[in-house]
């Protein structure tokens, strides 16, 4: 057998292991939905099959991106990974041809109806930030329907699984903005928060270099400088590179309310510094 052939028995293998994780995912969920679980032991079962699921999808991630270019299979499935389903099933989207063909005659791609998805977007986001989860769900995945691979609609949906607490759908779309633009701040801080929060050694320090490569685009928000720091001082124990991280978060505008939050963390930390001497 050759290594491509190999190689490709390997990444079935993982799929299935992925395809039994999500199935188990959404079984669980139905039974913790019926009340056939308490809640300790649903959150403690979630937890686990969202790490071992999170781990095989990386995993298929770096077979196929080590799969040779020219097999004309490994195209085939490294289509269907970037147009299908890798967590919470089919994501729908229109391609740009045919998008086109609801425009009316003369209108440019970057005219009136991509005003109107633009639009839509901020609707959308308006709608989240009101606290109308369902809604905003509905209206961003009407925008991606029209527009599958707009930045914008991408991460809006992913912090509404992080919302939902549907981790492995907000990786994905993640991720697929990252593939995109790699150094997008926005899509790199979510995913690096979303891994941190996962139990599990391999994904907190996958983690924790994400939110570092966002800290390295020198974000002019807060949200990248506060996440860090709060890795730095709950998960490394380094307050003073946390105090750090939360002052350079105060320098980048956060809301009022947060700021004086965050400022009694920099005090808490400080004092913890003073005590021992």
């Amino acid at each position: 057998m050759t290594s491509s052939g190999s190689s490709l028995d390997q990444l079935a293998e993982l799929e299935e292991q992925r395809n039994f994780l999500l199935r188990s995912l959404d079984d669980l969920d139905a039974e913790h939905g019926a009340g056939e679980i308490d809640e300790d032991e649903y959150r403690v079962l979630r937890d686990d099959y969202t790490a071992r699921a999170a781990v095989v999808l990386r995993s298929i991630e770096d077979g196929h991106a080590q799969l040779p270019p020219s097999d004309p299979q490994a195209r085939r499935r490294n289509a269907t990974i970037l147009a299908g389903v890798l967590f919470v099933g089919a994501l729908v989207g229109f391609a740009v041809s045919q998008f086109a063909g609801q425009r009316a005659p003369g209108q440019t791609i970057t005219g009136e109806a991509d005003q109107s998805v633009r639009t839509r977007l901020v609707l959308a986001e308006q709608t989240f930030a009101s606290g109308d989860v369902e809604g905003a769900r509905t209206a961003v995945d009407d925008v991606l329907r029209d527009d599958a691979r707009l930045t914008g609609a991408l991460l809006l949906s992913a912090r509404l699984h992080v919302q939902e607490s549907e981790v492995l759908a907000a990786l994905q779309e993640l991720d697929r903005v990252l593939r995109d633009d790699p150094s997008n701040v926005e899509a790199l801080t979510l995913r690096g928060w979303t891994l941190v929060n996962i139990d599990d050694p391999d994904l907190v320090r996958e983690g924790i270099e994400a939110l570092d490569a966002a800290l390295a685009q020198d974000p002019e928000t807060f949200d990248p400088y506060l996440f860090r720091g709060s890795v730095a001082r709950y998960v490394e124990a380094d307050l003073l590179s946390a105090i750090d991280l939360y002052n350079a978060a105060l320098e980048n505008g956060p809301p009022p309310a947060m700021q004086a939050v965050i400022a009694e963390q920099i005090d808490e930390m400080q004092a913890e510094l003073d005590a021992a001497g």
